[in-house]
């Protein structure tokens, strides 16, 4: 998706280093699985209507289905043994969040498109224009270096 969107440069090599307090919502987030899964689904609904890719749409498809699968074997974890054969509370509770977070995306995007619409949007747009430029332009000087 970045590629769209211009020339990037990747570095395979780890850049920074930083520490996360205990009780930072990022913690919280990667000590409880069904958080960290909940938070990976919630990205991926976010990436996906931004997809422009047919391709980058079925990857991340891929990994919605992976941590689908993944929140379901948590739930069946957590879960008592029982006799019947799927827990249908739980999968409705993780279809009812999927349904929630798709209406906010779709909620957010109309929100977006009036907002770009607008007027003010629309005459302060060659601003912003010459605001990007002048980015990039900083950005290739740095980069020639």
């Amino acid at each position: 998706m970045l590629a769209t969107e211009g020339p990037f440069l990747f570095l395979p090599e780890r850049l920074t280093r930083y520490r996360i307090h205990p009780q930072s919502y990022t913690s919280r987030v990667l000590t409880d699985p069904i958080k960290n899964l909940y938070a990976r689904l919630e990205m991926f609904l976010r990436l996906l209507p931004h997809s422009r890719a047919a391709e980058m749409t079925s990857i991340i498809e891929h990994h919605m289905d992976g941590v689908l699968w993944s929140l379901e074997s948590e739930y069946e974890r957590d879960a008592p043994v029982r006799t019947e054969p799927a827990p249908l509370k739980y999968k409705q509770a993780a279809q009812a969040r999927i349904e929630e977070l798709v209406a906010q995306v779709d909620f957010l995007e109309r929100e977006l498109q009036a907002f770009q619409q607008s007027r003010s949007w629309r005459v302060t747009a060659p601003i912003r224009l010459t605001i990007d430029q002048l980015k990039r332009f900083k950005r290739a000087i740095r980069l020639k270096r």
